[in-house]
């Protein structure tokens, strides 16, 4: 197993700051079982991808992203706009959206999510969603 980059405690403080910069409450008073559920399971995945290194946040809390096996330049998440859900056409499935949504969203062609381990795919869209609920 490799060893991480970034100590668990700093990872931990990462996330804080991200949600910080971009007022995302963290609190989950007022959250159902459920919802504490998928917040922690998408925080715990948030922290573990700063601690090996595969996300970095520069000064504005602008996600740098990089996939596990991919070789192209790590993809990047600002704050997203209600317009990116504008780059969904009419007859896409719920994937093939998904996959233009975040293509919009970072800049990189659509096959880029296409051909991403299936992890790291649900990652992206589970940030994409973190956005939509907070």
């Amino acid at each position: 197993m490799k060893e991480n980059k970034v100590a668990t405690e700093v990872a931990a403080a990462e996330f804080e700051r991200w949600a910080e910069l971009f007022a995302i409450d963290t609190s989950t008073d007022g959250l159902d079982e459920e919802e504490v559920k998928a917040f922690e399971a998408f925080r715990n995945k948030f922290i573990k991808r700063v601690e090996t290194g595969a996300i970095t946040l520069d000064d504005d809390g602008v996600i740098s992203f990089t996939p596990r096996g991919d070789d192209g330049d790590a993809l990047k998440f600002d704050e997203p706009t209600g317009s990116l859900l504008s780059a969904r056409l009419k007859n896409d499935s719920d994937v093939q959206a998904a996959r233009r949504v975040l293509a919009a969203w970072s800049g990189a062609a659509p096959k880029r999510f296409a051909d991403m381990k299936l992890r790291d795919f649900n990652f992206c869209s589970e940030l994409l969603a973190f956005f939509g609920n907070s």
